[in-house]
Formats: C-alpha cells, sequence, structure tokens
C-alpha cells in the first residue's frame, strides 16, 4: 500500500511542478523593486494533519511545501515560516506572535479524513491590524491528485483576501518568426523556460516578456517588451529570431576577407588556416540559429580543400626530395572524410594526393637505386608503406611483394657490408638494377598524369640536388627550381657544378608544362686515408682535400653498423681531418665515412674508410 502511495505521490510532484511554474509568473504588484521594509509581512504555518495516516503525512508535507514556495516567490510580501504555532489549539498565541513579530498575515490549515475515503484541506487567513481570522476556506477532495488542485485554488483566494488585488490569470502564446533556434523566456525578470510556445496561469496586469539567446558573443536579448495579460484570455507575443547579429555577421566578414586576400599567396598558409580555424570555432554552437550549422560546414569543407590543395602544392614543390611530414595531413584528414558536407570529394582529393606521392616517392627510389643510394631507396619504401596502409588506394598487393624484395636486398647489403663492401655494393647494384630497371622512366610520367597542365611553366629537377641552372643563358638559381610565365615555344636549359659533368636539354614549351630531370655524373670523389692513432685514446680521421670543398661531414658507426643511426655525426667541418673526442668502446672495431659539400650546397657520395680497432679505456680531446 505504500508503494503505491508513493507512486501517486510522484504523479503528485509532477502536478506540484506544474504549480511552481505557475508560481513563478506570480509576480502580481510590482513590488521587486521595493524596499524589503516596506513590503507586507506575511508568515506561513505549515499544514496540521489530523490523523495517522502515512498518505495524509505526505500530502500535508507537499502541499505546505508548495504554498510556502508560492509565497516566496509573490515579491511582493515578505515572507517566513512559523513551525512552532498550533492555530487550531490556541489562537491566543498565533495573535500574540503576530504583535510582537509585527505580522501583517498570517496562513494557516489542516488536512484530514472526512469520511467515505474523502480528504478535507481548510485554509485560514488571520488579520492582525482587524485581530481575527478574516478568512476560512474548505475544500473536499476524492485523491490525493485533487488534493493539489485544491489547495492551489484555496491560495489564490486567500491572497486576493488579505492583499486587496483582484487575482485572475490568463494565458501567454509566444509565437517565434524567422530563424529555428532555441531562446529562452523570462517574464518580469524571472526565467520561465526554454523554447515555450504557450504559458498558462499568467497572472493579469502588464507583463515584461522578454526573449533571451545564448548566441556567438554570450547572452543577447533579442526581445524586450510589455504584454497586458487579461483574466482567462489569451495574450499573444510575436518576436523574430535572426540568422546573425550585425556585429556576429561582422566578424564572420572580416575573417572571410583576410582569407580571400591571402589564399593566393603560399607563404601565408597558417594564416589562411587560423582564418578557417576561427571561423569554425565562431560557429561551433550554432543552437541560436539552425541554419547557421550549413554555413559551418562550409566553412569546414573550405578548409579541407584548402589544406589538401596546400598539401598537394608541397608534394610538388618537394617531389625531389619527398618527406615523412608530407604525408601527415593526409593521414590526419583520412578518418574524418565523412564528416565533411562534399565526402566524395574529399575522399577524391585525398586519393589524388595520396597517388601522387606515392608515385613520386617511388620514383625516387628508383633515383635512389640507380645512383647506390640503398639507405635512401629503402627509406621511400617505408614511407609508400605507410601511405598504403594509411589512405585506401588502388589494388597495391604488387607493392608489398615489391617491398619484400626491397627489404630482403636491404638486409642482405646491412650484413654483407661491413665484411666486404665492394662486393656488396656490386651485388646489391645488380639484383636491383634488374629489378628496377624501368622504375625511373615508368615514374617520369606520374608528374603528367597527376599535374593539371599549365602552359609556359618548367620545372627542372637534378640529380644531385642544388646544382646551378641556366635557361637560354640566363641564370635560374639553384635545384629545384620552377619557372613560370616563360614566352618561348622552346628554351635551352644547362646544369653546372664544378664537382659534376654539365649538362644541356632542350625543353618544347609550345603545349604544356614541362618537368626536366638531369642527371649529371660525378666527377669528383673524396679520398680517404687510414685511420691515424696519435697516442692513448687518440684518433685521427683524414682524407684528401677536395677542390672548391667548403665544408666537410663525418660520421662514425662500429663495424658491422649500417650509419642509419651513427655514433658520431659531425658537420661543417672546414679541414681535412678531425680528432676524435668522444668516448668508443675498448676493444671494439669502428668505420667511419666522409662527404663533401661545395659552394652550390651540393654534396659528394659517401666515400667510407676503416675499420679501425679502439685500444686503451677511451678517448681524450684532440
Amino acid at each position: 500500500m505504500i508503494g503505491i502511495m508513493i507512486g501517486i505521490m510522484k504523479k503528485g510532484l509532477l502536478i506540484l511542478g506544474a504549480l511552481a511554474a505557475g508560481a513563478a509568473l506570480f509576480l502580481p504588484f510590482a513590488a521587486s523593486a521595493q524596499d524589503e521594509a516596506l513590503k507586507p509581512r506575511v508568515a506561513f504555518v505549515p499544514l496540521v494533519v489530523e490523523g495517522e495516516d502515512i498518505r495524509l503525512q505526505m500530502a500535508g508535507e507537499r502541499v505546505s511545501d508548495e504554498i510556502e514556495l508560492k509565497l516566496n516567490l509573490m515579491t511582493a510580501f515578505s515572507v517566513s515560516t512559523v513551525d512552532s504555532l498550533e492555530p487550531y489549539r490556541d489562537i491566543e498565541a498565533l495573535e500574540s506572535f503576530a504583535r510582537e513579530r509585527r505580522i501583517d498575515n498570517v496562513l494557516f490549515g489542516r488536512i484530514g479524513e472526512a469520511g467515505s475515503d474523502r480528504i478535507t484541506l481548510q485554509i485560514s487567513v488571520y488579520d492582525r491590524d482587524k485581530g481575527r481570522v478574516i478568512r476560512s476556506v474548505k475544500r473536499e477532495s476524492a485523491s490525493i491528485l485533487e488534493l493539489f488542485g485544491a489547495a492551489d485554488g484555496l491560495l489564490d483566494l486567500l491572497v486576493q483576501e488579505f492583499s486587496g488585488v483582484h487575482v485572475g490569470f490568463g494565458m501567454l502564446e509566444l509565437v517565434p518568426t524567422g530563424e529555428e533556434g532555441d531562446y529562452a523566456l523570462y517574464l518580469d525578470g524571472e526565467r520561465i523556460g526554454t523554447n515555450l510556445t504557450r504559458v498558462g496561469k499568467v497572472l493579469n496586469g502588464n507583463r515584461l516578456v522578454e526573449i533571451v539567446q545564448s548566441r556567438m558573443f554570450g547572452r543577447e536579448v533579442i526581445y524586450s517588451g510589455s504584454v497586458v495579460v487579461y483574466e482567462d484570455e489569451i495574450a499573444t507575443v510575436s518576436f523574430q529570431i535572426p540568422c546573425l547579429l550585425g556585429k556576429e555577421e561582422n566578424v564572420l566578414h572580416r575573417h572571410e576577407r583576410k582569407i580571400e586576400e591571402l589564399k593566393g599567396d603560399p607563404s601565408r598558409r597558417e594564416a589562411v588556416l587560423e582564418g578557417y580555424k576561427s571561423l569554425i570555432a565562431l560557429l561551433s554552437n550554432v543552437s541560436y540559429c539552425r541554419r547557421l550549422e550549413a554555413r559551418r560546414e562550409d566553412y569546414r569543407q573550405q578548409d579541407v580543400e584548402y589544406r589538401l590543395a596546400v598539401n598537394y602544392r608541397d608534394i610538388e614543390d618537394n617531389f625531389y626530395r619527398p618527406e615523412p611530414w608530407l604525408f601527415d595531413d593526409l593521414e590526419r584528414i583520412s578518418p574524418q572524410v565523412d564528416s565533411y558536407r562534399e565526402s566524395d570529394k574529399v575522399r577524391t582529393l585525398i586519393w589524388r594526393n595520396a597517388t601522387y606521392l606515392f608515385s613520386t616517392l617511388r620514383l625516387n627510389a628508383g633515383y635512389a637505386f640507380s645512383y647506390g643510394r640503398w639507405e635512401e631507396g629503402a627509406g621511400y619504401y617505408e614511407q609508400m608503406e605507410r601511405i598504403v596502409t594509411g589512405v585506401p588506394l588502388d589494388d597495391r598487393d604488387w607493392f608489398f611483394q615489391e617491398k619484400e624484395f626491397v627489404d630482403k636486398r636491404w638486409e642482405a647489403y646491412r650484413k654483407k657490408i661491413g665484411r666486404n663492401e665492394v662486393t656488396a655494393e656490386i651485388r646489391m647494384g645488380m639484383k636491383m638494377a634488374s629489378r628496377f630497371k624501368d622504375l625511373v622512366s615508368d615514374g617520369e610520367e606520374v608528374f603528367t598524369e597527376y599535374n593539371v597542365v599549365d602552359p609556359g611553366e618548367v620545372i627542372v629537377l637534378t640529380d644531385p640536388w642544388g646544382m646551378q641552372l641556366s635557361m637560354n643563358d640566363r641564370g635560374k638559381g639553384q635545384s629545384p627550381v620552377r619557372i613560370r610565365n616563360v614566352k618561348e615555344s622552346q628554351v635551352l636549359v644547362r646544369v653546372d657544378d664544378p664537382w659534376y659533368l654539365g649538362e644541356e636539354v632542350t625543353v618544347d614549351l609550345s603545349k604544356e608544362r614541362a618537368i626536366v630531370f638531369i642527371r649529371s655524373e660525378k666527377v669528383q670523389e673524396i679520398q680517404t686515408k687510414p685511420v691515424e692513432q696519435l697516442g692513448r685514446g687518440r684518433y685521427r680521421i683524414e682524407w684528401e682535400e677536395l677542390e672548391q670543398a667548403r665544408a666537410y661531414r663525418v660520421q662514425v658507426d662500429t663495424s658491422d653498423g649500417d650509419f642509419s643511426q651513427p655514433l658520431i655525426d659531425v658537420a661543417e667541418i672546414r679541414d681535412n681531418r678531425i680528432t676524435l673526442s668522444e668516448d668508443l668502446e675498448p676493444g671494439t672495431y669502428y668505420r667511419f665515412r666522409v662527404q663533401g659539400i661545395n659552394r652550390n650546397g651540393v654534396t659528394t657520395g659517401w666515400s667510407y674508410g676503416g675499420p679501425f680497432a679502439v685500444d686503451g679505456e677511451g678517448m681524450d680531446e684532440g
């Protein structure tokens, strides 16, 4: 039985919630700004429950709580609650309390059984000035649920009695126009609810209506006005939800203009990306105007297309030395592709960039293998595998077979190079050449296939990197070079460097952009000398000076190492010798390699020396 009554009481609490919402509108006498000391003083004595029935006990507590809440929300009164009085047993104590505390009115009541499963509720008002109970009203209810409605009606009658003001209620209807969005309703400065279209039990009289939204820059009142509410009638308030306020539109346009001004300048890419980031952040919460979700998605689409365009340009600008970071953006964007408005377009652009980068890496691997740069070529295949596994491309089963071949040859080379470097180089070269003899020529077709035709443009790439270039005997700097707006239909491109043979290529520009690869044979190499022990713990590495060398680079590794992580790596050495200063392990064999760098930044291949054994307990500064 108790469980059933608790269920009934929960339903009753829903009604109480509705009464509380009505009480929030019950602001009758415009006294909210009145001095508290000047307000009429009202005391409330919680209802007396007659009988031991647990249902009545619970109902009495809930009705008392509701009456107290409603009185407190009537800002015209100064309300207090008194638990110590028993008006029905000792009315004189109530009179004495009212006189001593200067209480204008005291509300009290009781609840009990009326027989035949009916409940009686009585509420009375004592007036201090008149010295008596001026009104006492009673209602009988057939159920607990009816009791809550009866209490609400009785309270309205009694408030009217002791305030002298007619208490009547109407209804407020809200008509939002314009955009679809969330808003909050405030009546006479009190928050009533969110996205309401009709409010019942609004006290009659002149009411201040405010519609408030949480917008781009915080709280905004989008409507404020007075409405007269008549008893038993509906008052209508119509307001418009704007898409963007003036200051909101201005900040978006400012970012848009900045982006358009900078998009054509590759050096300002970070500022453009920051602009898109700001636009997306400004529209992160568009609950105030849901149509702005489409505008935010437009910005996200523009942002990702720009990032992919920048990525494509980076691949072009670095396609002769592609680095792992070129794939980073593609790897970040790929998992989010379905979240973009035009996901198929984004997916196509990712596929284009990834395929272009993949083919570029394969081309560079072919060049590296053709020049005996086995470590570099194997490194490109590691990057290619990252692309294949990170972005859905076409069927690439052949790639994994090809990479398996490269990995086996590279591992065999690393094992043999310490024992017989010359033999290892020859074997590696023969196996790679037979497998990849057409790799370079195949790869060169990539640039025509994946680049937009742009007449009057020449891209010149050289091996090695950094060679001096001229076109029709006019200097164009160091490779790689991109030359735009060439007016001639045919040009002579020449590369030159003191360490390599000069090469000339005639380029036809009558139809499309030309991409030229020029590979020069080196004519200068560094000759190493045996490592010299200067004394206990002191070793000198020396080599023959190379004409026109600006500096040298020396690396030291163990005799069975592959220099992928050299123990010593010293660059910008101005002399043709170096004395080791790092501690090396006694009894261990080491070897070194040296590379020259000329004024153009062009490097020689690595020249190897060693191995040499370390004696003693370490090396001193040299």
